[in-house]
C-alpha cells in the first residue's frame, strides 16, 4: 500500500510546490508593474550606487570577491547594496547587507550598476534603462549546458529571456567559449561578451600561497587530500545521492593511510543528506568556501561540475566519477564529449575510482590539465576583479 502511496504523494507535493511557485511568479509580477509605472518615475538613480546579486545570495563567490575590491579600490566614493540572506553588518560605512525585499527593490531601482552571477530562477526583475547590468555567471568554462539551453518550461524560458534584454555586458573566461555564451543566453550581441578570468579566482589566486599554512591549521600537512565535490542532481533524494554517500563511505574506508577523503556538496543539496555520511573517516568541507577548499586539496574527484575550470588553474590532478553519464547526458547534456573533454581518468564505478586513485599517473595527465587551464579559464594573475570593475565603469561612463 505504502508502495502505491508514495508516488501520489511525491505528486501532490509537486503540484503544491509548482503552485507557491507561481504565486510567487504573480507577486513579483505585481512588483515589478509597482516599480515601472510609480517608483521608477519619481526616483532617481544615484551614479554611486552599486547593488549586488549573488547566487544563493550568499557571501562568496564573484560577486563578494569584486564588492572587496570596488571597496578597496576607491573607498567612500561608491555605495554597495550586497543582497545577502545571512545576518551580515559591515564596518564599512559604504556597504550595507540587505534581505529580499522592499529595501532591496528601492536600492535595485535606484542604482546605476547592478552586478549579477546568476539568472533569476522565476520572474526576473526588471532594473532602470539607466542602470548599467552586468552578468559575471558563477562558473567559469564551458562544460554542462547553461542558460537557455537547459530543459525549462516556456513560462520561466520567456522571463529568463526577458531578463537578459536588460543585460549590458557578459563576462566569460575564455575566447574558445564566447559563442557557446552568446546562444546559451538568447543569441547575446558577442562584441557585449568580454573575456577575463573570474574575480573569485583573485582570493583563489592569493589564498594558495598560504597553502601550507593551511593545512598545517588543520593538521593534515602529513596527508594527502583528496576532494569529493559532485555537482548537483535535480533528482529525488532516493534515486541518487544514497547511493553517493554509499560509494564515498566506501572509498573513505579503503583508502591508502597517506590519504584523506574530504567532502563538498553543492549548496542546493538536501541538508537530509548529511546524516547519512560517515564523517569519522571523511573531512567536511562544506564550512569552507569553495577556494579553500580547493587550495586545500592535493587530488580532485568530480563528475560534471564547472569546478574543474577553477582547480585546472592550481595545475593539480583531477579523477572523474560518472556512474550516471548516460542518464546525466540525455537530461542535461554537455557542449563536448565529456571522454575526451575531461583532463582525467573517468570511472564508472566505486571499485574502478578507488583503483584510479591508486594507480594515478600525473605525469601522463599534467600536459593535459595545463592545456585545459589555457584553453579554457586562462586569466590567474590577481588581477581580474579590477579588469572587470574597469569595464563595467568603462560602459556606466558611455552610457552617462
Amino acid at each position: 500500500m505504502s508502495q502505491i502511496l508514495f508516488p501520489i504523494k511525491r505528486k501532490i507535493k509537486k503540484i503544491k510546490g509548482n503552485w507557491r511557485k507561481i504565486k510567487k511568479d504573480i507577486i513579483l509580477i505585481l512588483i515589478n508593474i509597482f516599480i515601472l509605472s510609480f517608483l521608477k518615475k519619481i526616483l532617481k538613480v544615484n551614479k554611486s550606487k552599486v547593488v549586488y546579486i549573488p547566487v544563493h545570495f550568499q557571501c562568496q563567490g564573484n560577486t563578494y570577491e569584486l564588492l572587496k575590491k570596488w571597496s578597496n579600490l576607491f573607498g567612500n566614493k561608491f555605495i554597495h547594496i550586497y543582497l545577502c540572506e545571512e545576518s551580515k553588518r559591515s564596518n564599512k560605512h559604504n556597504i550595507k547587507y540587505v534581505k529580499f525585499g522592499l529595501k532591496f527593490l528601492f536600492h535595485y531601482s535606484t542604482a546605476k550598476y547592478i552586478i549579477r552571477e546568476s539568472e533569476f530562477n522565476s520572474v526576473g526583475l526588471w532594473p532602470s534603462k539607466k542602470s548599467v547590468v552586468a552578468q559575471l555567471w558563477h562558473g567559469a568554462g564551458a562544460f554542462k549546458k547553461f542558460g537557455l539551453h537547459t530543459k525549462r518550461s516556456r513560462w520561466l524560458k520567456f522571463w529568463r529571456k526577458k531578463d537578459i534584454e536588460s543585460w549590458d555586458i557578459v563576462f566569460c573566461s575564455s575566447e574558445f567559449i564566447k559563442d557557446i555564451y552568446s546562444v546559451a543566453f538568447g543569441d547575446f550581441d558577442r562584441d557585449r561578451i568580454f573575456v577575463n578570468g573570474l574575480p573569485r579566482n583573485d582570493f583563489l589566486f592569493s589564498l594558495n600561497q598560504k597553502r601550507n599554512d593551511l593545512k598545517s591549521q588543520m593538521n593534515i600537512e602529513n596527508k594527502k587530500i583528496i576532494l569529493f565535490a559532485p555537482t548537483f542532481r535535480d533528482k529525488e533524494f532516493e534515486e541518487y545521492y544514497l547511493d553517493m554517500i554509499e560509494d564515498i563511505n566506501f572509498i573513505s574506508k579503503k583508502l591508502p593511510k597517506d590519504f584523506q577523503l574530504a567532502i563538498r556538496l553543492h549548496p542546493s543539496v538536501p541538508q537530509r543528506v548529511f546524516d547519512f555520511i560517515d564523517f569519522s573517516d571523511i573531512l567536511d568541507f562544506n564550512a569552507f568556501k569553495t577556494e579553500e577548499s580547493l587550495v586545500i586539496a592535493d587530488i580532485l574527484i568530480t563528475d560534471y561540475s564547472s569546478i574543474i575550470f577553477d582547480f585546472a588553474l592550481l595545475e593539480k590532478p583531477m579523477l572523474f566519477y560518472a556512474p550516471d553519464l548516460d542518464v546525466y547526458y540525455d537530461k542535461r547534456g554537455f557542449y563536448f564529449d565529456y571522454k575526451s573533454f575531461v583532463p582525467g581518468p573517468i570511472s564508472y564505478s566505486k571499485e574502478e575510482l578507488l583503483e584510479n586513485i591508486k594507480q594515478y599517473d600525473w605525469l601522463k595527465w599534467q600536459n593535459k590539465v595545463k592545456e585545459f587551464k589555457e584553453k579554457f579559464n586562462p586569466y590567474f594573475d590577481g588581477k581580474n576583479s579590477e579588469r572587470v570593475i574597469n569595464k563595467i565603469l568603462e560602459i556606466g561612463e558611455k552610457y552617462g
